[in-house]
This record gives structure tokens, C-alpha cells and sequence, in this order.
């Protein structure tokens, strides 16, 4: 009795912990989920609005807010981050994901470390550099300047005070910049830079950090970077381009050389509100709440390792809210991940009888009846219903690039051309979400059937010389050698929206 009665004191004065619910942060170019505090979560919001506003000062851009804000994920720490990835996430310290329907980004919120570390904030500052560069200057730039440019920023240093300043060093390239060997100028400077290794990979990144940071401050060199990329954006070959603005190779070596061993500036900018970022905060509801780190499981990509836990997991959560608009669509996209389309069609059913104007279930609904077109009696107007559906998505929210891009492939699928307005979707549909490769491909394969090959070469630029194309990379380099050999030949294309592929991009460590 007195053991039982000690142990119900125990639950009352030790009481087990308490589920941190998830917080939502809403401000003009970011949206962030957080279980940490609330105070936390705005002045985590408010630090990177400044961010946003010091690129913008330093770049001179002058557009408004994308309309497609960046999600930012807050885990708690960097283990979190690394879970969430699985294997292939060791040393990652947070990542981001482009995506069709909203691009992410993961960091943790705890764990800075020391200078030398590759923190989150570090991480997330790089990879919004990417996302900002994408967004507002969608030209075609040199992989190892993509990556100076992130670096460059990733280094920024934003206080309370109003003051910010850009161009410290990068301390956590220490070892690529010291004591690794230095990555050969030719092949940092070539379109296909080759790495091998993770000490190949450190050094490509520091020597990229060092050029951008010697050709932005370097008074000896002023102008010679405006001019390069200016080149190399028109056509030229990149070492041509690289000997025009810069001269000799060797002698550009031996000053970064020199340049790395001397004292380096970095430039302070001041005037910068850190507290008047409009933000709004608000607590999820509880089948979100519960649901959150399952949906971020599904949006950065489950592998088939993880699967069968994932979807245990989701399955067991959604029951507790069976009536739940969010939980049926959570159990909807298990069915989809486990290929059982006919039962998820069934389940999307009863989500549009709940929810008719949600969006992601019309156009799941429209997918479904794409791919059965061909067993339907009448094929035009079952294209017709198809895009009866994803007309109702995009009149709930004009800007929905899922929509736009979804009714534009309708076309394709069909096997006939797509009209003018859906073209202009696909157009519109661009300009939302550039970082996200499917839609470049989409657009420069109409653009070549269009017989506008100079516009699509363009487009594809920025894929083709990415630094982490991989297999998107090689498509867009050989669909620029046809552009430029032949100017007017399209690619087969399927027609088949791969939208949701998730694309995880952790950043090397």
C-alpha cells in the first residue's frame, strides 16, 4: 500500500513528459514549424527575414516576396536531422529539398558547435543563398561560383543591434582551405569539376569560397567577376570566359595563394529592422501536430528500408483522428507510397466528400484519372473531367504550382498540344518554383518544340552545370549539345508528373 502510494505521488509531482506541441511561424518569405518556444521560434523567424533582406541589399533586389514562401523545418537537434535521413545522413548537420509544391529546408535548432562546425545555421544560410539565387537571378552561373556565392553568404553575421556584415571567413572549410591540397584552379573553374573523395569535396568548396570572396573584395581584380559571369552567361566556354576576365590561370592561382594567408575585409551593413519582421504564430491542430514529422518523412523522400515503419507509424497515429480531413490525407499518400492506387483513389474519395475545395485531393483525383485514360469509353471527355478537376484546384489559388503544372501536362499526356493558357501556366508555373528541375525540363522541351531554342538553352543552364546534377545534369548538358547542334529537336518526353519526387540535397560536412 505504501509502495502504491508512492509511486501514484511520483506521477503527480513527476508527471511524464509532456508532447512539445509544433508551432507554425508565418512571415513574408518563410514559413517555420518549431516545437521549441514560441519565443524561440519568432526570433528564429526574424533572424532569417533579415537574412532575406541582406541578400536582397547586397544583391540589389528589389522584387517583392516570392509567393512561394521556403518552409524551414526546426528539429531539435542535429541527431534529429540525421534520423530523419537515414542512412545516408551521417555528418549532415540540416539539408534542403526543392520541391514542386513548396521548397524545405531542415536544421536543427540546438547544437551550434564552434566556428569550425558546420552548423545549422551555416547550413541553412547556404542553401537559402541557392534558393535566392534560383529565385531572382535565373540565369546560368559556373558550379564552383554556385557554391561560392552560397558560401560566401553562408557566413553572414546578423546581430540585434540592426547590424549585419557578410564576408567573414569560412571557418568551416578550415581544412580544405589550409591542409588539404588545393583543388587544381582549371578544374575548379571547369563546368564538370570532378571530386573524388570527401577531402577533394572540402577543398572544391573552400577554394569556391576563397575565389568569391577574392573577386568581390580584391581591388586589384575589381570588375573581373561582373565581366566573367557576364561571358559565361552569353555562351562562352568556361575557360575561354574564365581567360578573358581573369588572365592567366596560374597567376589567378598563386593570388589565391597569396590572398588565403593575408588578412581578409568583409563589409559590414547596418540599418537592418531585426525585430519588425510581420510574423504570425499559431499551434497546430492535433492531428497535424501528431502527423508532423511523418508528413516531413514523406516530403524528403522514404526509402524502401524505411518504408514499412513510416507508413506503420503514419497508420497508427491517423486512427486517432479517423474523421480528420489531415489524417485521411496523410493515410491517402501511404496508400500511394505502397503503389495501391485504387485504394487510395477510394480514400481520396471520401476526403473530397469531407473537404471538396481541398486542393491536394482534386488533383490526386485528376492523377488517378490520367492514369486510366486509356481504359475510359470516351477519351475526350475524360480529359475533359480530368481538367474540370485541376481547374477547381487552380481557382482555389492562382498561383498553385502543382495546378498550373499538372493542367499543362494534361496536354502532353493526351498526346496533343497544349494550348496557349496552359503554356502560359507552365510559364507562370516557372517563374513560382524555379529551383525545381522537372519544371525547367517541361518548359525548355516546349520552348524547343516552340522554335525558341536560345530561350531553352537558357533554361536549362543553371541544371546543366549545377554542381550536384547528377543524372539531371547530364540530361540538360545533352539536351544543350542537340540545342546548339541542331537547334530545334525535343526530347521524347512521357508526360508523366513526377512533381512530388522528393529531392534531397544534403549539403557535404
Amino acid at each position: 500500500m505504501f509502495a502504491r502510494l508512492m509511486i501514484a505521488l511520483a506521477m503527480v509531482l513527476f508527471p511524464a513528459a509532456a508532447h512539445a506541441q509544433w508551432k507554425r511561424a508565418t512571415s513574408d518569405n518563410f514559413v517555420v514549424y518549431s516545437s521549441g518556444s514560441e519565443q524561440t521560434l519568432r526570433e528564429f523567424t526574424a533572424k532569417v527575414e533579415t537574412f532575406d533582406a541582406l541578400l536582397r541589399r547586397a544583391s540589389g533586389v528589389k522584387a517583392p516576396p516570392a509567393p512561394k514562401r521556403l518552409e524551414i523545418y526546426l528539429l531539435r537537434d542535429t541527431n534529429s536531422v540525421q534520423r530523419l535521413l537515414g542512412k545516408g545522413g551521417r555528418n549532415v548537420a540540416g539539408f534542403y529539398t526543392p520541391r514542386l509544391a513548396g521548397s524545405i529546408a531542415v536544421v536543427p535548432r540546438l547544437g551550434r558547435g564552434t566556428k569550425f562546425d558546420m552548423d545549422g545555421e551555416t547550413v541553412l544560410f547556404h542553401e537559402y543563398a541557392h534558393h535566392f539565387m534560383m529565385q531572382y537571378f535565373p540565369s546560368a552561373y559556373p558550379p564552383w561560383y554556385v557554391e561560392g556565392f552560397a558560401e560566401f553568404y553562408s557566413t553572414a553575421e546578423i546581430g540585434d543591434d540592426g547590424n549585419a556584415s557578410i564576408g567573414k571567413p569560412a571557418y568551416h572549410r578550415a581544412y580544405g582551405l589550409i591542409l588539404a591540397k588545393p583543388f587544381p584552379i582549371e578544374q575548379l573553374l571547369s563546368n564538370n569539376p570532378k571530386m573524388k573523395g570527401a577531402e577533394e569535396v572540402d577543398a572544391y568548396y573552400g577554394r569556391s569560397w576563397l575565389l568569391a570572396h577574392m573577386l568581390t573584395f580584391s581591388d586589384k581584380r575589381k570588375g573581373q567577376l561582373e565581366a566573367y559571369l557576364g561571358a559565361f552567361a552569353s555562351g562562352t566556354p568556361a575557360e575561354k570566359a574564365a581567360i578573358d576576365a581573369f588572365g592567366s590561370l596560374s597567376a589567378l592561382e598563386k593570388d589565391l595563394d597569396t590572398y588565403v594567408k593575408g588578412g581578409m575585409q568583409y563589409r559590414k551593413l547596418t540599418g537592418f529592422d531585426t525585430k519588425g519582421a510581420r510574423i504570425a504564430v499559431d499551434m497546430l491542430d492535433p492531428a497535424q501536430d501528431a502527423l508532423l514529422l511523418d508528413r516531413l518523412n514523406y516530403q524528403t523522400g522514404i526509402t524502401e528500408e524505411e518504408k514499412s515503419r513510416v507508413l506503420a507509424s503514419v497508420r497508427k497515429t491517423a486512427a486517432r483522428f479517423p474523421d480528420n480531413p489531415y489524417a485521411i490525407d496523410m493515410l491517402v499518400q501511404a496508400y500511394l507510397l505502397e503503389d495501391k492506387g485504387d485504394e487510395a483513389n477510394a480514400l481520396n474519395d471520401r476526403l473530397i466528400a469531407l473537404k471538396p475545395d481541398y486542393s491536394p485531393a482534386l488533383l490526386r483525383k485528376a492523377e488517378y484519372m490520367a492514369d486510366n485514360a486509356n481504359e475510359a469509353e470516351d477519351i475526350a471527355a475524360h480529359w475533359k473531367a480530368v481538367r474540370a478537376l485541376i481547374v477547381k484546384a487552380n481557382r482555389l489559388n492562382n498561383d498553385d504550382t502543382t495546378a498550373l503544372f499538372q493542367y499543362y501536362q494534361s496536354f502532353v499526356r493526351e498526346g496533343v498540344d497544349p494550348p496557349e493558357v496552359a503554356v502560359d501556366g507552365l510559364f507562370r508555373a516557372y517563374e513560382l518554383a524555379p529551383q525545381f528541375g522537372t519544371i525547367r525540363f517541361s518548359l525548355a522541351t516546349q520552348l524547343i518544340r516552340s522554335k525558341q531554342p536560345k530561350m531553352a538553352r537558357a533554361v536549362l543552364m543553371p541544371i546543366a552545370y549545377a554542381p550536384h546534377g547528377g543524372d539531371g545534369a547530364e540530361a540538360a548538358r545533352k539536351m544543350i549539345a542537340d540545342i546548339d547542334g541542331k537547334g530545334e529537336k525535343a526530347p521524347a518526353a512521357d508526360g508523366k508528373d513526377k512533381s512530388n519526387d522528393p529531392q534531397k540535397s544534403p549539403e557535404p560536412s
